[in-house]
């Protein structure tokens, strides 16, 4: 058995990511976000989707 050889890494840029562009729109669409925020919401906008309180939603 042979061994692969060892491949560069491949870097978010060279995978078509532009993490400032991605910072930019999150800050750009924060105060929007922020708009829609209830007394359920237990954080601010961050890399996570959403810290939602579920308890007495009935189920």
């Amino acid at each position: 058995m042979t061994a692969e050889p060892l491949r560069e890494a491949l870097s978010y840029r060279d995978a078509g990511v532009d993490i400032s562009a991605a910072e930019e729109a999150l800050a750009r669409a924060k105060p929007a976000i922020r708009a829609t925020f209830g007394d359920r919401v237990l954080a601010d906008v961050g890399s996570f989707g959403g810290l939602f309180r579920s308890d007495g939603l009935g189920a």
